[in-house]
């Protein structure tokens, strides 16, 4: 799965700018995982924490949401936020 999308990613890439409302899209989806991750991280419930964890543990999913994210206008890493490359 990862190396299908090693692949995918700069075809995503160069349709997205051709086709505008694919960048929007990509763009959309990467920062709802973004936020997803953020709220996820300061509520105080710990259920939440447990169920990103294993749907994180699925690397497909991990995959998936690295993909994602890697649209994001915005990302956060371990040192805060980044503006996306």
């Amino acid at each position: 799965m990862e190396a299908m999308l090693l692949w995918a990613k700069p075809i995503l890439d160069q349709y997205a700018s051709e086709y505008t409302w694919l960048m929007v899209s990509l763009s959309s989806l990467g920062a709802l995982m973004c936020l997803a991750q953020m709220v996820v991280a300061i509520t105080p419930s710990k259920k939440d924490d447990a169920k990103l964890e294993q749907l994180m543990s699925k690397k497909w999913f991990k995959t998936l949401f690295d993909m994602f994210k890697s649209f994001a206008p915005a990302q956060k890493d371990k040192s805060g936020f980044k503006k996306s490359e």
